[in-house]
């Protein structure tokens, strides 16, 4: 997925959660889930002890991603996790 889809993606939920369409399942501190189709989304922030660095992750159907801080997509990510 590029910063462009993600954005779209983002996008589309916020508005489903502000006009309660949407029902997310938090699975840890920052770990967000839900069903979207027929496909499950996944949206987490957390801090990778290994490189002591903030990493944002989404899976969307078979796509998986880890993004570090400092990237446009793990700035949307996060944004979005602060939202819910």
């Amino acid at each position: 997925m590029t910063a462009e889809e993600i954005r779209d993606l983002i996008e589309e939920l916020r508005n489903k959660v502000e006009i309660e369409e949407a029902e997310w399942t938090l699975a840890g501190n920052t770990r967000y889930e839900i069903k979207h189709g027929d496909d499950t989304l996944i949206f987490d922030r957390y801090n990778n002890a290994d490189t002591d660095q903030s990493e944002c992750y989404i899976k969307v159907g078979n796509f998986e991603k880890v993004f570090p801080e400092g990237t446009e997509e793990f700035d949307l990510i996060s944004d979005f996790v602060t939202f819910l």
